[in-house]
């Protein structure tokens, strides 16, 4: 591996429970290591992208540390990874794609070390372990669906710069009691 993966390149290895990426790594391919068996993965500082599904349906993935350089967590890159517990968002991160944790139903906690200012539609659809949400402060568009059925989710603090909750949102997200809007939110959408 010289600084990229290639696409697919451990793609439904099902036995594939550990491995080591090199420090010189910087992108990740489409669907690197879906469908694996990792339980774990630290992924080097210098990566900077990941694409699309890189982690999705890695079942049994616990733990997953991310790189201080990401920019961008793609499309469905952790989605279906069942037993994500907890997730740390480093600071240079300024986007979460569609889909990015959608069914990661054991992950309880999100950490915003900087300022997302984006979070793609059903991005944390279906984590039906989550309980609190705090956005970050930088957060200005936040997608349909984001956090619907998020069942266990209880309480949602908005950034002050969102200015709209698109349609379906936090819909089934039947034990939701606090939500505190930002000053800037203008327009709530349907089915919220």
């Amino acid at each position: 591996l010289s600084g990229s993966t290639h696409n697919y390149i451990f793609s439904r290895c099902e036995k594939l429970k550990k491995i080591i990426l090199p420090e010189k790594l910087w992108f990740i391919g489409y669907n690197a290591f879906s469908y694996t068996a990792l339980k774990e993965i630290d992924i080097p500082d210098n990566v900077k992208y990941m694409w699309t599904y890189d982690f999705n349906n890695c079942e049994l993935l616990e733990k997953v540390i991310l790189p201080s350089a990401l920019i961008k967590i793609d499309h469905g890159g952790f989605e279906g990874c069942k037993m994500l517990y907890n997730i740390t968002i480093p600071e240079k991160v300024s986007e979460i794609g569609n889909s990015a944790f959608e069914g990661c139903t054991s992950l309880q906690s999100i950490s915003f070390e900087g300022n997302v200012s984006s979070i793609g539609k059903e991005a944390f659809i279906n984590c039906t372990s989550l309980n609190t949400v705090i956005l970050p402060s930088g957060l200005e568009s936040l997608g349909s669906s984001a956090f619907s059925g998020c069942s266990s989710l209880s309480k949602v603090v908005m950034s002050d710069k969102l200015k709209e909750i698109e349609s379906t949102t936090f819909k089934d997200c039947v034990e939701l009691q606090d939500v505190t809007f930002g000053k800037s939110i203008g327009t709530i959408g349907s089915s919220c």
